[in-house]
């Protein structure tokens, strides 16, 4: 085959926008149901439904069991997750509708869907089963007259599913997750949190005793947490009755035990991952990542420097042993038990689409897996995939110039051409959203539809990421809009002294906290950005904080003012100097806002507010703000992903390649 010679950032790319928009599909929560003898799994379609899709064994789909118009979702904390619990002994699923918030049952074997319980004004998640068939659930009761962050409550409820009548099992705190009854049905244990703290900042982990005669919950525990300072996440019930948890208190969250008879939990140590990462921050509800197998198994998901790994833990002697897995991260829901020696994982890989596979851990030597299903058929692709390598950068820009920044670089790579000799690729420096999360170097289509024109990449992990210990992830705190903008910075010249990218065409883009990001480094480092796009980025802290949704009403508080104590016009004054919007003199490069009008994270008004700035200081000459109706935080129509990413590209193209619009 020939190999062409043209210009980076101009080469043809196997990747058809069809295949990121119009053809995407999302795996999560997969399922093994007793009765039926098959698999179940939520599949997220383009369409913006989320669908129970039953497998056979092998992993082939037989048919979707959820009928149309029903779609699998929560908008509790707004983000949603766990939004469905299996039944295997019934053969049925209760679920949350996306559409109208109620509880239904789906019966697996005839598809007829039944209403549980249906108010305009309630939604639930987290769903836990009872061997009695009730259901434990989080329910947040929104006002519709006055639907405010202060009058949303959040409680965990009691749902009996043959009349659908409710009863309160514990209230009075701000936030709950990860109601859990034991697998005999005589212990429940919950995760819940109070403003101004995050679950990964301040979060307690409780345990009771619970009689399902009258639904009372006795001797309730305090097992581990602080309200301030300390993350417990993901608890689960043990096969005999010992309650597993994460907890950050070392530095790294990592697994913990506690017994109904003893005095404190203790923390299972781990040959060799002790000072790596067994969990991690939760927006979703419904996080899954590690199964107690039996009494003397633990499977377990580890991430050493934001990578994940995969180990079956002998408990009694704290030996792991490595499961043979591609996968390099794994999504929220990710694990699920099908009996004491086999287990389904979805994951995505290195140089692969999401993946489900089955894992069989009864052999004597090492765990065996088995690929059941891919979201796509990537064999034609696979030529054209540039590879993740972990990148250090030294800090070189902000006020803060104290150790490294951490991402992942994808060069440009297609096979079908070569550049001009003596020339640089263009660069887009990623801020990944949260901001307390992390990108992986899992295989993302979105990522390769621009290595494959001739683009490099920065996936960049900030400080206040995930996935390098909590001392990496505190460094946010109090520089919130400060550290994370100048690490983004830093990443970008970092490459171009180095030779790898070209200084002048130095692209940034991120969305929600990223695209924050976008729009703060424009500001204060207007010399390094010949282009930025943000989308649904905050542009004033203040305003975003008094008009987003309960979950994160104080999220940026911790983010803004460390552990406080500042007065209120000391704290007017930091939003003042973090917030875009109050800055926009400053900008120069070229600036896309995107911003969906349904958003309730991050409100249109933000965006319409930037852009009204910019253009009333008339320094930056190429503005456009794109509203995309119908949207929220996040693009889930294909339709709008591809207006989305069209625009993209011919920003790129005119503003880092300088070469005519598209």
């Amino acid at each position: 085959m020939a190999v062409e010679e043209r210009q980076y950032g101009l080469w043809d790319s196997p990747i058809p926008l069809d295949l990121l928009c119009q053809n995407a599909v999302t795996l999560e929560a997969a399922r093994a149901c007793r009765k039926t003898a098959k698999l179940y799994i939520l599949e997220g379609r383009s369409d913006g439904r989320n669908v129970i899709v039953e497998l056979d064994g092998d992993g082939s789909v037989s048919r979707d069991v959820l009928p149309a118009p029903y779609s699998v979702g929560t908008k509790v904390h707004e983000y949603g997750g766990a939004g469905f619990v299996l039944d295997s002994d019934l053969g049925t699923i209760f679920f949350s509708d996306l559409g109208d918030r109620g509880v239904y049952s789906l019966n697996l074997e005839t598809g007829e869907v039944e209403s549980i319980i249906e108010h305009d004004g309630w939604r639930f998640a987290d769903f836990s089963l009872h061997p009695s068939g009730l259901l434990a659930a989080v329910r947040e009761r929104h006002d519709l007259e006055n639907d405010t962050p202060e009058t949303v409550v959040n409680e965990l409820v009691l749902i009996h599913t043959r009349d659908g009548k409710l009863s309160t099992l514990v209230s009075g705190s701000d936030f709950y997750s990860h109601v859990r009854f034991s697998l005999d049905g005589s212990r429940i244990s919950w995760l819940e949190w109070q403003h101004p703290e995050m679950p990964w900042t301040g979060s307690r982990l409780f345990a009771a005793s619970f009689n399902a005669a009258n639904g009372a919950v006795d001797g309730i525990r305090l097992v581990a947490g602080s309200g301030r300072g300390r993350s417990i996440s993901q608890p689960r019930w043990g096969p005999d009755g010992t309650l597993f948890f994460a907890d950050d208190v070392s530095g790294v969250w990592q697994i913990y035990t506690f017994r109904k008879d003893d005095e404190n939990a203790h923390r299972l140590h781990i040959h060799g991952l002790e000072g790596v990462e067994h969990a991690g921050a939760e927006f979703r509800l419904g996080t899954c990542t590690y199964l107690p197998m039996s009494k003397d198994k633990l499977m377990l998901t580890y991430h050493d420097q934001a990578i994940a790994h995969f180990v079956i833990v002998d408990i009694p002697t704290g030996k792991p042993t490595s499961i043979p897995l591609p996968i390099v991260e794994a999504p929220v829901d990710a694990v699920s038990q099908i009996n004491k020696q086999e287990f389904l994982i979805i994951g995505n890989l290195r140089e692969g689409p999401t993946s489900l596979y089955h894992v069989d851990i009864s052999a004597n030597t090492s765990p065996v897996s088995t690929l059941l299903r891919q979201t796509l058929n990537f064999t034609d692709l696979k030529p054209y995939i540039s590879l993740a390598r972990p990148l250090t950068s030294p800090r070189t820009t902000g006020s803060y110039r104290q150790g490294s920044v951490q991402s992942f670089l994808y060069l440009p790579y297609n096979p079908s051409y070569t550049a001009p000799r003596s020339t640089l690729p263009p660069l887009l420096a990623i801020a990944h959203g949260g901001p307390t999360g992390h990108y992986k170097p899992s295989l993302d289509l979105s990522v390769q539809y621009w290595t494959s024109r001739g683009y490099a990449v920065a996936l960049v992990n900030y400080a206040g990421s995930t996935g390098y210990g909590l001392a990496y992830r505190t460094l946010l705190d109090g520089r919130w809009g400060d550290i994370d903008a100048a690490d983004t910075a830093s990443v970008a010249l970092h490459l171009a002294a180095r030779g790898v990218v070209d200084r002048s065409r130095l692209g940034v883009y991120g969305l929600s906290a990223g695209g924050f990001i976008v729009l703060k480094t424009l500001c204060d480092a207007p010399a390094v950005w010949a282009a930025g796009v943000s989308l649904f980025g905050v542009s004033d802290t203040k305003a975003f904080s008094a008009a987003t949704h309960k979950f994160e009403h104080h999220y940026a508080d911790r983010l803004l003012f460390g552990d406080g104590g500042l007065a209120g016009d000391e704290q007017d004054a930091v939003h003042r100097d973090r917030s875009p919007l109050f800055h926009a003199g400053s900008v120069r490069a070229a600036t896309l806002i995107q911003q969906g009008d349904q958003d309730t994270i991050v409100v249109p008004q933000q965006a319409l507010d930037m852009e009204a700035a910019l253009r009333k200081e008339g320094k930056v000459k190429d503005l456009e703000l794109e509203m995309f109706a119908g949207e929220g935080h996040a693009f889930w129509r294909g339709q709008a992903q591809r207006r989305m990413i069209t625009s993209q590209e011919r920003w790129w193209r005119k503003f880092l390649l300088r070469h005519e619009a598209l």
